[in-house]
């Protein structure tokens, strides 16, 4: 964010304020996935260190991983097809036109990409607090932010806004890596090769889903507008996810994907 506000900085006016915009909106699936499940797993994982239970705590991170993964990969998914409606609907309203929503949907679908990262970032990181060692990633995060401040300059220059947005993606998904090899290389897990697996998986399982609802969403008539591609589109975005998910083995994704889907029907018969 810093980065993005120095290097914009010095773009075309509205450079910093778009991407802030896009930015926003997709730290939201990081909240909602990372942050949570972050907050939430680190004081099982600390209860596991503490009673010298190294292999459930080992097993416990990578079962996040994996599954945190899958869910941020369909969220990205979304995100990076939807982003125009998406705009359209939090934003486009008083002074922030239409004319104003393109370039900012245009970030948003770059910066989506980066959704996976910044959750198995937030996520593989607990692999070292849970052992109290807060240094070790601090000191990967400050090498990783220094190392970035070439690319943040060279494609912030070349490609404008967007090269700046995209130099974020690269950027905390090689922190995330870098991370989960760390953590590998020191206590044996994760396994990177059940998490690369995961990843293919849910990966290929949102590419066809994007383009199942990118598809719907584009058949629909103009007057239905971005409620309607949201709510035509997203349907099928996410049935076509369910399905494949299914077949292709993602089933703890998609077992959690129903369990929002049942408490979200829930709610709604629960309320007067």
């Amino acid at each position: 964010e810093w980065y993005e506000k120095i290097f914009g900085a010095q773009l075309a006016l509205g450079t910093v304020a778009q991407l802030s915009f896009a930015r926003k909106l997709m730290m939201a699936p990081v909240a909602v996935v990372g942050q949570a499940v972050a907050a939430a797993t680190l004081p099982l994982l600390s209860k596991f260190y503490a009673e010298n239970r190294e292999d459930q705590l080992n097993d416990t991170l990578e079962r996040t991983l994996v599954n945190s993964v899958g869910l941020t990969a369909l969220a990205a998914g979304g995100f990076h097809v939807f982003a125009a409606p998406l705009v359209e609907v939090v934003y486009q309203y008083g002074r922030f036109t239409a004319e104003a929503a393109v370039p900012v949907a245009a970030l948003l679908a770059i910066l989506s990409l980066a959704v996976p990262g910044w959750v198995a970032q937030q996520i593989g990181v607990r692999a070292f607090y849970a052992r109290e060692e807060m240094w070790r990633p601090m000191l990967l995060g400050t090498g990783v932010a220094l190392l970035a401040l070439p690319l943040y300059f060279g494609l912030g220059q070349r490609l404008g806004a967007p090269g700046l947005a995209w130099a974020g993606t690269l950027a905390i998904s090689l922190n995330a890596l870098a991370t989960l090899v760390w953590a590998r290389a020191r206590f044996g897990a994760p396994e990177l090769g059940r998490l690369a697996e995961a990843a293919l998986r849910s990966g290929s399982v949102a590419l066809v889903a994007a383009v199942a609802g990118g598809m719907a969403a584009a058949q629909l008539p103009k007057a239905l507008g971005a409620f309607g591609q949201l709510g035509v589109g997203g349907t099928v975005y996410a049935a076509t996810a369910l399905l494949l998910g299914k077949l292709v083995g993602e089933a703890a994704v998609t077992e959690v994907i129903l369990q929002r889907l049942r408490r979200a029907g829930r709610s709604r018969e629960s309320t007067p």
